[in-house]
């Protein structure tokens, strides 16, 4: 969950590094991109918030229940990691054209 928020802060505070192209000052990363940034951020954010939700309450059902099982999850956690991994790789790709051209 604490990295679904750090992800949706960062998307959120990227916007305040964009800038119009009029407004006198030179910026590193255009507006465009970091519309693309945000884009690619806030919904990775919620789908981890969704993850992190639907892992709690499976968890809480194990405990309520009084069921014996296991607790962990070997799925999730590759596939959340390899999603921000991939939504990374893209954003500096993105940001390296964008600051190169």
């Amino acid at each position: 969950m604490g990295m679904a928020i750090t992800l949706g802060g960062v998307s959120s505070a990227l916007v305040g590094f964009s800038g119009e192209a009029d407004d006198g000052q030179e910026h590193l990363i255009s507006k465009r991109t970091v519309d693309i940034v945000t884009c690619i951020y806030s919904p990775l954010a919620i789908l981890i918030m969704c993850y992190a939700l639907f892992t709690y309450e499976w968890r809480s059902k194990f405990m309520r229940t009084k069921q014996i099982g296991f607790f962990d999850d070997k799925v999730g956690p590759i596939t959340v990691a390899v999603l921000v991994l991939l939504t990374l790789l893209t954003i500096f790709t993105v940001a390296l054209v964008d600051y190169l051209y």
